[in-house]
C-alpha cells in the first residue's frame, strides 16, 4: 500500500505545468516529489501530504501554515523559496524551491564512516554510494553554521520562526567550484511570533514521527515545559542550532536515550562539555555551544546575529580534518562502489600480476646484487650504516654515562658485524637490527627518567603531606588547650544573627580524612566507547582544618536580608531554600555577608569538603545507607517533592546535623569541573582545578531521580546559569569565626565591667 501511495503521482502532470520526475524523499507526513516546471523550465520540488493525513483538518492545517510562513519569508539565499499552493486530485501540495544537495543528516552519518566514530546516524545506499559525498571539516562546519544562523536571523527578523531546527531539515550543496551552499527548509511547525502568546508547546500543530512537539533529539527547554521555561522566542530556535552545532563538531548529540529521557535531560541536565567528546575544540568555541545550550532562553544568545559574532574566528577554517575529529585506525571511507566504477575485475587482475611481478623482479635484483633486499627499506649498506650511527651517536650524546648494559653492549655487538659482514644484504640487515635496539633503548631511558621524575614528585607531594598534618596537629592542640575554645562557646557562635529576626545556623565540622567519590559510571560513553566515571577512583581524602558548615541550605528568607530582592521560582515560603541563582550571584551574596557580620570569612565549600560533611562518617551512596527508597525520609527528589523545591529542615538531617544535602536544590560549590579530576587530584585538601568552563554543584535536586541525589554525582553548569534547581550552602572559615568570638567575648566582658561600675 506505501509502495502505491509514493508511486501515485510519478510520471504525471500537475496541473498541466508540473511534470514529476521521482520521489526525492518521504517523512512522517508526506512525500517530497522531484519535478519539472514546463513553464518556467526549472526543477522544483512538490510537498505531498500522505494519504492517511489528507482529510486530517489539523495535518492541513500545518501545511497551510507552512504555505504561508514561506511566503511571508520571500526570497532568501539560504531558505528554500515558495512557488505554488495547489490542490490536485483532492491532494494539497506545496510546490518549492527545488535545492541540489543532500540533508546534513547523510553528511555527519557519511562523516562518522569516514573518521571511523562508532553513531546511530543512518547512511543511506545513495548517500553511501555518492562520489562527490561531502564529508565535514572546519572550513564546511564554518560555512554551515553562517549560512543558518543568517537565515535565521533573517527569518526571525521577518517575525517568523522554524521550532524545528535539525539536520534533516538542512540541505547542503557542494558547487564544482567547492564552495558550500546552505538551504533551511520544512517550516511546518514555525510559528510568527504574534501567534506564540495564543498558541501553547502542547497545542502547537507539531506531528513528527515521534508524535511530539518538534524532535525531542533537537528541543528547546521551552518547548518542553513552556509554563517554567517561557515562551518560544528566537532562543527557542538557537537552543536547537546549538544541539546541531555540538553534533557536528564531535559526531554525538549532547543527550540521548529514550523518548522522556532525552526530554528530561532538555530540560533538567545540564549538558556536557563538547571537548570531552572532542578534545580538539577550543575552549572558546565550546563556550559558544554551551551557552547556546543555556536552559533559561534569557541567558542564551540575544538573536541569531550576537551568536554568529561570537561564533566567528572560534573555529580555524584551515585546521585539518585530522586534527578535529579522530582517525579511525582500521577504517577508511565506504567508497568501494568508486573504486569498483573505477576498475572493472579485469582491471584490478592486470594490476595485481604486474604489481607481483614488480615484488618479485626487485626481491630476485636484490638478492644477487648483495646491496638491498627486503626489510632493508630499499637503502644501500652506506645509508643503513649512516642510519644506524646517527641514533648511536644520538643515544651516547644523551645517555653516555649511563650505557654500561647488557642492551647497549648487544647494540654495539651488532653494529660492529654490520661493519665486517661482507655480504652487503646481511650488512644492512644488521645495521636495522642494532638501530632498532637503540631507538628502544633511548625510549626505554626516557620511560625510566619520567617514573624517576614522577616517584620523585610523589615523594615531594607526601612530604608536603606530613608537613601540613603535622602542622595541623599542633594547632589543634593548641585550641585544644586554650580556654575560649569550650563547647559552649562554641554553640553559642552556631547561630549569627542577620537582623529583623532572621538568623543564619552554622554546625561545626572536624578535620579528618574520609573515602572520597565512587566508581559508579553515568552517563554516555566518551569517545572511543569508554565508560570513565567522573566521580572515580574512589580514594581517601583528608581535610586538614575544621570548618563551620551551614546546617540548611541558605533561604530565600536570608538572601533576601542580605541581597534585598528574591530571584525564586518557588517563591511560595521564604523557608524555601532560594533558587535560580548563578554561580556569580552567590559570590556577590558572600562579599555583601561578609561585610555584613564581623569577622567575615564566609564562602562556598570546596567539593571534598561539601562531601565529608554530607557523608558524616558514611561510605554508602547516602549518608543513611545504600537504599535509594529510603531517601524520601531524609530528602527532597522527584519522587516526594511534588514538582517544587520545600522548606528547609523537614526532613531528618545526617549523623553531624546537616538538611537536606541529598535533593531539595543542587548546591553551586567552589571548584570548577573536570571530569578527570579525580584522576590527579592531590589526597590533601583538593580544591579543584585551576581554571575551566563549568562550576560545579553538588547534592541533586527535587526534579531529579534518587540516584542523581548521592553523596558522590557531580553535576556542572556555566558560572553565569541559574535555573529553578540551583541553590547554595554556606561555609565559614574556622580562624575568622575564632577571631570573631575572641572580640565578641572581649565585648561581652567590657559590658558586664561597665554594668558592675554603675
Amino acid at each position: 500500500m506505501e509502495d502505491q501511495l509514493t508511486t501515485r503521482f510519478l510520471a504525471q502532470t500537475i496541473n498541466n505545468r508540473y511534470q514529476i520526475i521521482s520521489l526525492l524523499g518521504s517523512g512522517a507526513m508526506g512525500h517530497v516529489y522531484l519535478a519539472e516546471d514546463s513553464l518556467l523550465k526549472r526543477k522544483v520540488a512538490i510537498k505531498v501530504l500522505r494519504g492517511e493525513w489528507g482529510e486530517h483538518e489539523e495535518v492541513n492545517k500545518r501545511l497551510e501554515n507552512e504555505c504561508k510562513l514561506m511566503a511571508h519569508l520571500g526570497n532568501h539565499q539560504n531558505i528554500v523559496a515558495l512557488i505554488d499552493r495547489l490542490v490536485y486530485q483532492n491532494s494539497p501540495m506545496i510546490v518549492m524551491e527545488y535545492a541540489e544537495g543532500e540533508p546534513l543528516s547523510q553528511i555527519l552519518a557519511r562523516t562518522a564512516v569516514a573518521h571511523g566514530v562508532e553513531s546511530d546516524y543512518k547512511l543511506s545506499d545513495q548517500a553511501a554510494d555518492k562520489e562527490d559525498g561531502i564529508i565535514l571539516s572546519p572550513s564546511i562546519i564554518q560555512d554551515i553554521v553562517e549560512q543558518c544562523l543568517t537565515a535565521l536571523e533573517y527569518a526571525h527578523t521577518k517575525g517568523v520562526l522554524h521550532l524545528d531546527i535539525k539536520p534533516a531539515n538542512m540541505i547542503i550543496h557542494k558547487n564544482k567550484e567547492g564552495q558550500i551552499n546552505v538551504k533551511l527548509t520544512d517550516f511546518g511547525i514555525g510559528q510568527t511570533r504574534r501567534d506564540i502568546s495564543l498558541t501553547s508547546a502542547v497545542t502547537a500543530l507539531t506531528f513528527t514521527s515521534e508524535g511530539g512537539v518538534g524532535t525531542p533529539a533537537y528541543m528547546a527547554p521551552e518547548q518542553i515545559e513552556p509554563d517554567r521555561f517561557g515562551k518560544f522566542g528566537p532562543a527557542t530556535d538557537l537552543y536547537s542550532f546549538a544541539v546541531m552545532l555540538f553534533e557536528m563538531l564531535t559526531l554525538r548529540l549532547p543527550f540521548s536515550g529514550a523518548y522522556t529521557e532525552v526530554l528530561h535531560a532538555h530540560a533538567n541536565t545540564s549538558p556536557p562539555d563538547p571537548r570531552d567528546f572532542n578534545p580538539s575544540i577550543p575552549a572558546s568555541l565550546a563556550r559558544v555551544v554551551l551557552k547556546g545550550l543555556r536552559k533559561s532562553p534569557s541567558n542564551r544568545h540575544a538573536n541569531a546575529e550576537e551568536m554568529l559574532l561570537d561564533f566567528q574566528g572560534r573555529l580555524d577554517p584551515n585546521q585539518r580534518v585530522k586534527n578535529t575529529f579522530k582517525l579511525p585506525k582500521d577504517k577508511k571511507l565506504s567508497t568501494l562502489s568508486t573504486v569498483k566504477k573505477l576498475f572493472s575485475q579485469q582491471v584490478r587482475l592486470v594490476v595485481l600480476v604486474l604489481l607481483l611481478t614488480g615484488v618479485a623482479f626487485f626481491t630476485w635484483r636484490s638478492f644477487f646484487s648483495g646491496e638491498k633486499g627486503p626489510g632493508s627499506g630499499g637503502m644501500s649498506r652506506e645509508e643503513a650504516r649512516a642510519s644506524a650511527a646517527k641514533f648511536r651517536d644520538d643515544l651516547e650524546k644523551t645517555w653516555g654515562d649511563d650505557l654500561k648494559n647488557k642492551e647497549y653492549r648487544d647494540a654495539m655487538e651488532l653494529f660492529e658485524k654490520a661493519e665486517k659482514a661482507e655480504s652487503g644484504r646481511e650488512s644492512v640487515q644488521l645495521f636495522f637490527e642494532a638501530q632498532s635496539t637503540f631507538v628502544a633503548l633511548k625510549k626505554q631511558k626516557e620511560a625510566d627518567r619520567k617514573q624517576q621524575s614522577a616517584d620523585e614528585k610523589k615523594a615531594a607531594e607526601q612530604a608536603e603531606i606530613a608537613a601540613e598534618k603535622k602542622k595541623a596537629k599542633e594547632e589543634e592542640e593548641k585550641i585544644a588547650d586554650a580556654p575560649k575554645a569550650s563547647p559552649l562557646v562554641r554553640v553559642q557562635n552556631e547561630v549569627i544573627d542577620l537582623g529583623n529576626g532572621i538568623s543564619l545556623e552554622m554546625i561545626w565540622v572536624p578535620s579528618g580524612v574520609f573515602l572520597m567519590g565512587d566508581d559508579v559510571y553515568r552517563g554516555p560513553a566518551k569517545k572511543g566507547g569508554s565508560k570513565s566515571s567522573d566521580t572515580s577512583p574512589a580514594r581517601e581524602i583528608w581535610i586538614p582544618k575544621a570548618f563551620w558548615i551551614g546546617k540548611y541550605e541558605v533561604t530565600q528568607a536570608q538572601w533576601k536580608a542580605i541581597m534585598g530582592n528574591n530571584p525564586s521560582r518557588f517563591n511560595n515560603s521564604e523557608q524555601n531554600p532560594v533558587d535560580s541563582v548563578t554561580w556569580n550571584d552567590c559570590q556577590l551574596f558572600i562579599q555583601k555577608l561578609n561585610a555584613r557580620v564581623p569577622g567575615g570569612g564566609f564562602r562556598l565549600p570546596s567539593e571534598a569538603e561539601w562531601e565529608y560533611a554530607t557523608r558524616a562518617g558514611s561510605n554508602a551512596p547516602f549518608f543513611y545507607g545504600s537504599s535509594s527508597d529510603k531517601l524520601k525520609d531524609y530528602g527532597w527528589f522527584s519522587f516526594n517533592s511534588a514538582g517544587s523545591s520545600q522548606e528547609v529542615g523537614k526532613k531528618t538531617g545526617n549523623t553531624w546535623g546537616l538538611c537536606d544535602t541529598n535533593g531539595n536544590v543542587m548546591e553551586w560549590v567552589q571548584d570548577w569541573y573536570d571530569a578527570d579530576y579525580y584522576k590527579v587530584a592531590p589526597s590533601a585538601y583538593p580544591v579543584g582545578p585551576a581554571t575551566g568552563t563549568h562550576k560545579v554543584l553538588r547534592g541533586g535536586s527535587w526534579s531529579m531521580t534518587a540516584e542523581n541525589c548521592t553523596s558522590a554525582v557531580r553535576h556542572y553548569a556555566m558560572p553565569d546559569m541559574a535555573l529553578d534547581t540551583y541553590g547554595l550552602r554556606l561555609v565559614r572559615n574556622a580562624s575568622d569565626e575564632k577571631k570573631e568570638r575572641a572580640a565578641s567575648e572581649e565585648k561581652q566582658e567590657q559590658a558586664a565591667s561597665e554594668e558592675k561600675q554603675e
